[in-house]
Formats: C-alpha cells, sequence, structure tokens
C-alpha cells in the first residue's frame, strides 16, 4: 500500500508540474521528461528501494501469518516484536534524515572531505 501510494503520488506530482511553466520565484520547471540516461542511476535507486518494500511487507506479512498458526501467545509476542521493530525503524529513519541534512550541508560548501568525514562517522 505504501509503494502504491508513493508512485501514485509521484505519477501526480510529475502530472502537475507539467501543466505549469513556471512557479513562484521564476523556477523554469521542466516541460518534458529527461532522457533515461539522465535518471538511470535514480530509476535503480528507486527500483531498489521499491523491491526493499516489497521484501520486508512480504516477510512481516509471512511472519503475522506464521504466529497466527501457532497461538495466541505467539501473535501477542509477534505483535510485541512488530511495535518494538517499527520504533527502530523510526529512531534509525531520523538519524538517516539528520545524516543526510550533515553531509548535504557539506557538499552544498563544496567540502567533499569534510561530508566523507561525517558520513563515516555517522555510519561508524
Amino acid at each position: 500500500a505504501t509503494a502504491t501510494a508513493e508512485w501514485t503520488s509521484a505519477a501526480a506530482f510529475l502530472w502537475s508540474l507539467r501543466q505549469r511553466e513556471e512557479v513562484k520565484g521564476g523556477v523554469r520547471l521542466l516541460t518534458r521528461m529527461p532522457p533515461v540516461e539522465q535518471t538511470a542511476s535514480l530509476l535503480r535507486a528507486s527500483g531498489a528501494i521499491f523491491l526493499r518494500t516489497v521484501a520486508i511487507q512480504t516477510v512481516l506479512t509471512s511472519a503475522t501469518g506464521e504466529a497466527a498458526r501457532a497461538g495466541t501467545a505467539a501473535v501477542a509476542a509477534h505483535q510485541v516484536a512488530a511495535q518494538l521493530w517499527l520504533l527502530l525503524s523510526f529512531v534509525v529513519d531520523a538519524l538517516a534524515v539528520a545524516a543526510q541534512a550533515l553531509v548535504a550541508d557539506e557538499m552544498g560548501k563544496g567540502s567533499v572531505q569534510r561530508a566523507r568525514q561525517v558520513g563515516d562517522r555517522l555510519v561508524l
């Protein structure tokens, strides 16, 4: 459901961009899609994220089904584990957003070496 909503939103956003030539501030928008050669890396990354999302949903759905077959106590334990997993995924996601902002800030300053240091520090 999440992947479908994201792709639908992306399509609606691209459609709305094609409806206008300029936005506030005089920023010119694309009047046509860029060639595939220019967007290939983005499409590969999007595909990888899509496959990751499908895999995670498949595993979680399968685990829920197995827990349901095992009984009430197993379903309760599975629910506790799933909620902890969700909480930790939000924590990691928040850290990732902050890390992206820090690295982007250094890249924007033109300091590639410092950006790499920040990235290495955040990963390790």
